[in-house]
C-alpha cells in the first residue's frame, strides 16, 4: 500500500449516515439519513501506484484517483469519484 497523506485526501469526500434519534407516533425511533465528511486516513482501504497517479479505494466502496504529489484531482468537484463524469 503506497503512503498516503492529508494532502493526498485534500477535497474528498467520504459517503456515510448519520443516525438521529426522531418522535414517531409517540415512540422514539433511530433514522439514519446520508452524509458526507472529509475523507481521514482511516477511511481508506488500499492505494496503489499508477503512473503519476495515486488510486485510493474508501471504505464506502469508491476510487479516487489523485496526483501523487497531493493535491484535488484535475478536472473533478470536491468528493466526485473518479469513474463519473
Amino acid at each position: 500500500m503506497a503512503k498516503i497523506t492529508a494532502e493526498h485526501l485534500k477535497g474528498l469526500k467520504f459517503q456515510t449516515s448519520r443516525v438521529v434519534e426522531v418522535e414517531e407516533d409517540g415512540k422514539k425511533v433511530k433514522k439514519s439519513y446520508p452524509d458526507q465528511i472529509d475523507m481521514l486516513p482511516e477511511h481508506v482501504l488500499s492505494t496503489r501506484e499508477e503512473g503519476d497517479q495515486l488510486i485510493i479505494v474508501s471504505a464506502d466502496g469508491r476510487k479516487h484517483r489523485v496526483p501523487k504529489n497531493g493535491g484535488e484531482p484535475a478536472g473533478k468537484k470536491s468528493g466526485e469519484p473518479a469513474g463519473k463524469k
